[in-house]
């Protein structure tokens, strides 16, 4: 078996754990807080705020398509990097159309304009998370030598469920109100 060259340190899975730590954080108020604000505070039914978080779900087939392609095909001159931050780009400026669209559904439901918003912010946040997924965990692994591989890979993922906990207790500490 050929042996990687891949300086492997603490330090590296660190970084490659905090980008985790960030998508915890962008999950929680994509997913958890809007839903709330959206079932609890605006009473909008829950079929449709389901149907939109859902919308991700639905797009995850694609995600083997990207893993392949962004291993076989450069996008803007990188592999697996720049399909990872388009993706993480996506999904960060999904949030501050969404506070747009709370906005206008408080004042009237039905606006459309207020749906709209929430429809694309929904297409966005999976887009985003269908770009990010296998790329990353591809970088992960590969980040790592063989045999560090799948410890590496856990470790991310265990600080991303940590942080979706500590991100949930840290927003609801900050936004007693939802």
């Amino acid at each position: 078996m050929e042996e990687h060259n891949v300086e492997f340190s603490g330090w590296r899975l660190a970084r490659l754990s905090s980008f985790r730590i960030g998508s915890a954080m962008v999950e929680i108020l994509a997913t958890s807080i809007w839903n709330r604000v959206m079932i609890s505070t605006l009473g909008v039914p829950a079929t449709a705020v389901g149907l939109l978080l859902g919308m991700r779900y639905f797009l995850a087939p694609f995600s083997v398509w990207v893993g392949h392609r962004s291993d076989t095909i450069p996008l803007w001159g990188y592999y697996r990097t720049n399909y990872i931050w388009l993706g993480r780009f996506l999904t960060v400026l999904c949030l501050p159309f969404l506070a747009l669209s709370l906005m206008r559904l408080e004042v009237d439901q039905s606006d459309p304009l207020g749906w709209g918003l929430a429809i694309f912010c929904a297409l966005l946040y999976a887009l985003g998370s269908v770009l990010t997924g296998s790329p990353f965990l591809a970088l992960v692994r590969d980040s790592a030598p063989p045999k560090r591989q799948g410890f590496s890979i856990s470790t991310t993922e265990t600080a991303f469920i940590i942080f979706i906990a500590l991100a949930g207790i840290g927003f609801a500490q900050w936004m007693e109100t939802y």
